[in-house]
């Protein structure tokens, strides 16, 4: 291109259009048909995500480096794993986390893509000679494997590699809130690979973070690329905790929105998570608790069983950490406040990874934040290190106590002041207050000021009586004239009663506000041994209470509920029971142990399809959402396939070359609810496996199941029809449900085949004449399916 400019300002301006140009070049490129053959037929996917594309076409043309931002469920992984499939190479993976990696070789083995481990602790050659002799596509390392042990097996393997991934690369920052020192260790990285691609991908990092992921990986020229964080399925709610930890989660969990599906309960202490364990437990709730305290086993035992969805609530600390590979989760539930916003973004964020619409709910109490600063205290950081971990409580406590949209709190801490959030109908409770009108006088505008004056100088007065030595009950149970013995010296104080027309719970909101206001003040005390939080009026309390001013601000969603809540009652209500309840709790489905209400139609159909999924997940050993996500079993329900013709047609999202074995399973289901076989096969199914369930004695399914496993093992070369296969599959999905062992019937190297075709859109009907139609001879004149294409189990090796 030709430059002729009289001035600099004309060149820039030419240099500059060159530079839209080419930047427009590069965001025209699109994948090509042979691409998305390789996405579909893998990885099960029609398309690439915008950025995914970009990330990917990065790697595979231009061999750049990239330092990759993606909130989690955008699908970073495909990132690093697409590349090597489609270029018939080997792709290093470094993860931090062994259950981690276990289960992506597990998932990625499952669809035919080869794929290995190496840890730290690899005492088997035999794999290392089958990498270095090209066997595998995705290799699996942990970061100490790759900077001890194996630290030269990138320099054997360069000219196979096409790129090297460090996953949860905030990792090796010291500013994340996961750092960890082995990751430094990485730095060596460029040095054995100069000329490999790094990928560089996380859920979770600030502008700093990125800044240190670049300089310690010594990205060349990385391209940044940030999906953004706003994760727009999620809602988020905040809620002061009651004194009773069942009304708070235990009710929540039975709510219709929750019940029987994937929650966790993140607590801040190994004796919180066992007492809520053990509180839901013990009224019916099928749930495991999770923490450092328990051995490896126990620990792995608990987080098979929840991603196998044998137990649907996890009750944990943080050591059921980042990297969790289950899409399906519904809720993540908070009793009691994350350190910072880093931590809480990246335990919320294992939310509704599938895109489904999932609940973010915290629980706060007063003592959260004194707790936080005491671990703070007696930790060993560094003046620096304190500084940074005060500031990042302070913007956590901020995300508390604000009127503003929630979101919007969390998308201007990672992306700055100028971040906007997005209108959704779905968001935070800020938002759903604002989007509601309230009976209380006076209140026209959510956003508006309300004069507290004269219940901020009440509740001061109250608690300057105990001058500092106290929490915030007692000075309650004066203004609400309580009878206790522990203010028996107080019962003819003035301010005894003065505070009845209000609950006990708005108080306890106040005095937060106050405290936001800076005119009240907590503090962790100690007494014998024990911590105890106190509460006093500071400074600029006592001048604002002698100074006469009004005190205006904007009440929160739950001061205002309240408010709203004791104006149009007669009575005041207890502290657990005004709060506006996060889920009509009397849709909630039975008492203890949980019912479910009947199903019919569709519903149903979803619950059948669930349970064909839950016995091939049990059989093949790996998670339910990775043999069908709930998308994708949506996806079933909506279009109903009867063929495997119609379930390709379908494109089920995630269903991959490989998924298409479990077709005909899945196919038979459908048939059975659409009317499509006899009903000698379907009658009583469900009734059967319950009584199967029930009466573990009767061995008659049992017998049968065993039998049919061995007729089938003896036909290694013919299928038959059988639909004793699927009445057991639906028995055993049933006794999976109710979490009860399963014998493996039916095991992944069992081959049958169906001879009788499957069903087009026939229903058993009456025919044209008064004779009535048998399921027999119905079936009789149903089009014979090509059987050189026989659909079945199929018999093969997996793992």
């Amino acid at each position: 291109m030709d430059f002729e400019c009289d001035d600099d300002d004309e060149l820039l301006k030419v240099v500059e259009q060159l530079e839209n140009h080419t930047d427009d070049l590069n965001v025209a490129v699109k994948p090509e048909p042979h691409h998305l053959e390789c996405l579909q037929k893998n990885f099960g996917h029609l398309e690439f995500r915008p950025m995914q594309w970009k990330v990917i076409r990065s790697i595979i043309e231009d061999k750049r480096d990239n330092c990759c931002i993606m909130s989690t469920g955008y699908g970073k992984s495909l990132c690093f794993q697409f590349p090597p499939v489609f270029s018939n190479g080997i792709a290093i993976i470094i993860s931090p986390l062994i259950s981690l990696m276990q289960d992506q070789v597990k998932s990625l083995n499952l669809v035919n893509i080869k794929s290995c481990m190496l840890g730290s602790a690899q005492t088997n050659r035999s794999i290392e000679n089958d990498v270095l002799n090209g066997e595998y596509r995705i290799v699996y390392a942990s970061p100490e494997y790759i900077s001890g042990s194996g630290s030269d097996l990138i320099g054997k393997l360069k000219d196979k590699i096409t790129v090297i991934a460090v996953d949860e690369a905030h990792c090796i920052s010291s500013w994340g809130s996961d750092f960890r020192p082995k990751y430094l260790e990485l730095k060596n990285l460029r040095q054995n690979a100069p000329d490999i691609p790094i990928l560089a991908v996380t859920a979770t990092a600030s502008d700093r973070v990125q800044q240190d992921i670049c300089t310690i990986l010594k990205l060349k020229n990385p391209q940044i690329i940030c999906t953004g964080f706003d994760r727009p399925n999620l809602e988020i709610l905040v809620r002061r905790k009651t004194k009773d930890p069942w009304d708070d989660i235990g009710l929540l969990l039975r709510s219709k929105f929750l019940v029987g599906v994937s929650c966790i309960v993140y607590c801040l202490t190994r004796k919180a998570t066992d007492n809520i364990y053990e509180i839901l437990n013990s009224r019916g709730i099928k749930c495991g608790s999770y923490h450092a305290g328990k051995t490896q086993h126990q620990r792995k035992e608990i987080f098979d069983k929840f991603i196998r969805d044998e137990i649907n609530v996890i009750v944990a600390t943080v050591a059921f950490g980042m990297g969790i590979d289950k899409s399906d989760v519904r809720c993540v539930i908070h009793y009691g406040t994350p350190a910072d916003m880093d931590g809480y973004y990246q335990e919320i964020g294992r939310a509704g990874r599938d895109g489904v619409p999932s609940k973010c709910i915290l629980f706060y109490s007063d003592g959260d934040f004194e707790m936080h600063r005491h671990f703070r205290m007696n930790s060993r950081m560094s003046n620096k290190e304190m500084k940074r971990a005060e500031d990042r409580a302070t913007v956590m406590k901020d995300f508390i106590y604000t009127k503003q949209c929630r979101r919007l709190k969390i998308l201007q801490y990672f992306d700055g002041p100028s971040a906007q959030c997005p209108k959704l109908s779905v968001c935070c409770d800020n938002c759903r207050t604002a989007s509601t009108s309230t009976t209380k006088q006076n209140i026209d505008d959510i956003n508006k000021e309300l004069d507290f004056s004269k219940d901020a100088k009440t509740l001061i007065d109250a608690i300057s009586i105990f001058d500092g030595f106290s929490g915030i009950s007692k000075p309650i149970a004066v203004l609400r004239g309580s009878k206790l013995k522990t203010i028996e010296r107080y019962h003819n104080h003035k301010l005894m009663g003065s505070g009845k027309h209000m609950p006990e719970q708005y108080w306890k909101i106040l005095a937060d506000s106050l405290e936001q206001q800076e005119l009240l003040q907590r503090q962790q005390s100690k007494a014998d041994g024990f911590g105890f939080t106190t509460i006093k009026v500071t400074y600029r309390g006592k001048e604002w209470a002698a100074s006469g001013k009004p005190l205006k601000f904007v009440p929160s969603e739950q001061l205002l509920h309240l408010m709203s809540s004791e104006r149009s009652s007669t009575k005041a209500p207890t502290s657990s029971s005004s709060i506006k309840p996060l889920y009509d709790t009397s849709t909630s489905y039975g008492t203890s142990p949980i019912e479910r209400a009947p199903i019919k139609g569709d519903e149903q159909l979803k619950r059948d399809l669930i349970m064909v999924r839950a016995m091939i997940a049990s059989r093949e050993g790996t998670m339910p959402y990775k043999i069908a996500s709930e998308p994708a079993i949506d996806c079933l329900v909506r279009t109903k396939p009867l063929n495997m013709q119609e379930l390709r047609e379908a494109k089920v999202d995630g269903f991959t070359e490989a998924h298409y074995v479990f077709g005909p399973e899945f196919l038979k289901c459908i048939q059975r609810s659409k009317g499509f076989l006899p009903e000698s096969s379907t009658e009583n199914v469900e009734s059967k496996a319950m009584t199967t369930a029930e009466n573990p004695s009767n061995q008659t399914s049992s017998t049968t199941t065993t039998e049919a496993s061995k007729s089938l093992a003896k036909s290694d070369n013919g299928f038959e029809d059988d639909d004793e296969l699927f009445l057991s599959v639906e028995i055993d999905c049933e006794k999976i449900e109710k979490g009860l062992n399963v014998e493996k019937s039916v095991p992944a190297t069992t081959a049958k085949k169906i001879t009788r075709p499957i069903p087009k859109r026939v229903k058993y009907e009456n025919s044209s004449s008064d004779e009535e139609t048998s399921p027999a001879k119905a079936q009789s004149n149903l089009p014979v399916q090509d059987s050189s294409k026989p659909v079945g189990i199929r018999k093969r090796n997996i793992f």
